[in-house]
């Protein structure tokens, strides 16, 4: 579920977001042709900010307007970072249609329910809605370049030594109705302690399930 802010609120320090939002791989900027309408070839481009709300920046998006045809139509990929207050723990991704029309970049997000987006020109910037409401304050960048999850993490996660009780992935985490919030080690999917070899040889295809989302 895709939860963004539902008012516009008062401007705070605004934060670098390139390195909190992932791209697809494949995703370029193509230069609109001279055919192209000004108002529409004006959109063509990387778009960086937060969502605002009545407390300042929130979670961070990125809206990309890779290609923007002479009748208006374009193609676009937005996503955005993780923002605990909204429970969004996993960055993600989807590539859309859109089309300007009256001066607004419009698209749906191809979710079940096609939740509507709308960007208009604000200043040297664009301001985005989210169904209508919203305010996403995202200006241009010049270029594809430091956009994506690179984070670091601002604490450390020590994995759990050889022989060690598991104290994260317990059963009793997994079956809760809530998930822990924060990173998990890679280690923690590992056996802990004493283990023997794999009965059985893994045999078969490996599909990985990646419809727009951030790996």
């Amino acid at each position: 579920m895709l939860l963004l802010v539902s008012l516009p609120g008062r401007s705070a320090e605004a934060r670098d977001c390139r390195d909190e939002t992932p791209l697809p791989a494949g995703v370029r900027l193509i230069v609109p042709g001279a055919d192209v309408p000004p108002d529409a070839a004006r959109f063509a481009g990387a778009w960086v900010g937060a969502w605002k709300d009545a407390t300042g920046d929130t979670v961070c998006a990125t809206l990309v307007v890779e290609d923007v045809l002479p009748t208006g139509h374009a193609r676009v990929t937005y996503s955005h970072g993780t923002w605990e207050p909204f429970g969004l723990r996993v960055p993600m991704y989807w590539r859309a249609p859109a089309r300007v029309v009256d001066g607004e970049l419009r698209f749906a997000l191809p979710m079940p329910d096609r939740p509507p987006m709308a960007y208009r020109f604000s200043g040297n910037g664009l301001a985005g809605t989210f169904r209508g409401g919203g305010h996403h304050a995202a200006v241009r960048v010049p270029d594809l370049a430091g956009i994506g999850c690179r984070r670091r993490l601002t604490t450390t996660v020590v994995p759990p030594a050889p022989g060690a009780v598991r104290d994260r992935l317990t059963a009793s985490e997994l079956l809760a109705a809530t998930a822990s919030a924060g990173p998990v080690h890679n280690d923690y999917f590992l056996p802990v302690g004493s283990a023997r070899p794999a009965r059985h040889t893994l045999r078969g295809t490996l599909t990985k399930w990646d419809t727009f989302r951030a790996p």
